[in-house]
């Protein structure tokens, strides 16, 4: 039998007028397993975790909503902060069902917040978001840059010299 989200809401909105903050967010929590993605309800559990005096649990929900204001990106900060700075350590905190196909099927505030907090490889199905990366030029750059320093510290230690009369050697 599915329940539907406003039997859900009107349930939890009982169980927090009871004081049951706890029964409240299981039952969110729950829901949001059940029929995944869903911001309001992410919004809610954000709200309830504040209420319960866990501002990390509702950092945790509210990264992937789109709930907006000073207060939210705080508790997101402390839970980033408290996931540790691996970006997959972050994502793997965040709740499974809530992983969707690309970063531009979360609303705006949501692809922000996975952008800078670079959630790139996000699971997704067994697949990770695509995010777009730097282009291939500036990656060919970058590996062009490491060579030339390499080849110049090998010159160095080895000396210029004793490479030169190699190569002379090595093609007379």
């Amino acid at each position: 039998m599915e329940t539907s989200k406003e039997t859900v809401f009107d349930r939890v909105e009982h169980d927090v007028r009871r004081g049951d903050f706890g029964s409240a967010r299981r039952r969110l929590g729950s829901y949001l397993a059940t029929c995944g993605y869903d911001p309001a309800v992410l919004r809610r559990l954000g709200e309830i975790s504040l209420e319960m005096k866990d501002p990390l649990e509702a950092g945790r929900y509210w990264l992937l909503s789109d709930v907006e204001g000073d207060e939210a990106e705080r508790t997101i900060e402390a839970f980033v902060h408290s996931a540790g700075p691996d970006p997959r350590t972050i994502a793997a905190q965040l709740p499974r069902t809530c992983y969707l196909e690309s970063v531009e099927k979360f609303p705006p505030k949501a692809q922000e917040r996975i952008k800078k907090w670079r959630l790139y490889r996000m699971p997704v199905a067994g697949k990770p978001i695509r995010v777009p990366r730097e282009s291939t030029g500036v990656r060919i750059a970058g590996f062009a840059l490491i060579g030339g320093l390499l080849l110049f510290l090998i010159c160095a230690l080895v000396g210029a010299e004793t490479i030169v009369e190699a190569l002379v050697e090595w093609f007379a």
